[in-house]
C-alpha cells in the first residue's frame, strides 16, 4: 500500500512473514511453514518520490505490480494510519533488514503472521482504517472495487 503525505511525499508499506518475506527463505518448506504455522510478522517500508503518479509509482516499486488502484480517503485517516505504521517501524528498528529484490526495509511487526492474519488481512484492515468497506474473508487475494 502506498500512502501520500500532505507534503506530496509517498511511503509504501507491506506486511508478511518475517522469514519468508524479510529474510528471503522462500523455498517450498518455508512457504508451507509461513502459511500454516504462526510466526513472526514483518512490516515493510520505503519512502517513494512524489507526487502521486501511478506510472512513476509502478517504476519505483520492485515487485510485479500490474496496476495501481487510486483511492481517495480523508486526510486525517491517512495521517493516522501513517503514524501507526511509522510507529511500528520506529519501535522495531533494531530488527531492520533491507531486501534489494523488494527495495524495502523490513522490521518486526508486533502482530504474528498466520493463516488467519496474513498480508491480505493486514491490507484489508488498513483499507478499513481509511474508511473503505471490506466485505468477505480477506484470506485470499480476491479484491474487488465497488462502484
Amino acid at each position: 500500500m502506498v500512502l501520500s503525505r500532505h507534503d506530496g511525499s509517498l511511503v509504501r508499506y507491506s506486511y508478511g512473514d518475517w522469514r519468508y518475506y524479510a529474510q528471503g527463505e522462500t523455498g517450498l518448506w518455508h512457504g508451507l511453514r509461513a502459511l500454516f504455522l504462526r510466526s513472526q510478522g514483518t512490516l515493510g517500508r520505503r519512502e517513494l518520490a512524489g507526487p502521486v503518479d501511478t506510472a512513476q509509482i509502478l517504476i519505483q516499486m520492485q515487485v510485479g505490480s500490474v496496476a495501481i488502484l487510486q483511492l481517495q480517503a480523508e486526510a486525517m485517516a491517512v495521517d493516522t494510519l501513517i503514524q501507526i505504521l511509522d510507529g511500528i517501524y520506529r519501535d522495531n528498528l533494531a530488527s531492520r533488514i533491507y531486501r534489494a529484490e523488494y527495495d524495502l526495509e523490513f522490521v518486526h511487526h508486533p502482530r504474528a503472521y498466520s493463516l488467519g492474519y496474513n498480508s491480505n488481512r493486514a491490507v484489508a484492515e488498513w483499507l478499513q482504517s481509511l474508511g473503505a468497506e471490506v466485505h468477505g474473508q480477506a484470506l485470499l487475494s480476491r479484491w474487488r472495487m465497488a462502484d
